[in-house]
């Protein structure tokens, strides 16, 4: 973990991860390309470290992306929901309750051309309440599958084709005053 706390690297058996997370450090929200740039270093020490002590040869055959967003809720103070996060979603205008409390969905897509197939993108939007106990929607995107080789190049290859297509849907499923709200353009 980082000085700060914002910025962890995880070692297990079985896989790297490097994240990011938000605490009160006056550092502006890290990029994808200064995060991949983290991971590229994190991996070439790895790599450096298992060659140094003969340890064998690393074999990539899962890489990951994920984006993690917290939904404030609007400013009337009523919670984020689902309709209001997600283009198109219809709500249940037709039940006799009306609109539920709460709202969990699950989408999964197939994705092309990143990878060796299976590849596939995850989408989960769901309530919680944050810290400062307000009802937030937490809507994660994320990219799986296997690079089209065992090497660093090709997890970096596969994470570069994974961010455009997390971008890409973000901006597809989301209506546009989060995108303002995001700072992102079509």
């Amino acid at each position: 973990m980082s000085e700060t706390g914002d910025r962890i690297i995880q070692l297990q058996n079985d896989r790297l991860v490097v994240n990011w997370r938000e605490v009160e450090t006056g550092e502006p929200y890290p990029r994808y390309d200064a995060m991949v740039e983290r991971f590229q270093r994190a991996m070439n020490d790895l790599n450096a470290f298992v060659d140094d002590d003969q340890l064998g040869h690393i074999a990539i055959t899962q890489v990951e992306l994920s984006y993690i967003n917290h939904v404030e809720p609007p400013p009337s103070g009523d919670e984020a929901r689902v309709g209001e996060l997600l283009r198109g979603w219809p709500g249940t205008p037709e039940h006799h309750l009306g609109q539920p409390a709460q709202t969990r969905l699950q989408l999964t897509f197939e994705v092309p051309d990143v990878g060796n197939p299976p590849v596939r993108m995850f989408v989960s939007v769901e309530p919680v309440i944050h810290v400062d106990r307000q009802e937030r929607q937490l809507m994660t995107l994320s990219v799986r599958g296997a690079p089209v080789a065992d090497s660093v190049a090709a997890a970096l290859k596969f994470v570069d084709g994974a961010h455009e297509h997390l971008v890409r849907s973000f901006l597809e499923l989301t209506p546009e005053p989060m995108h303002s709200t995001w700072g992102l353009k079509i």
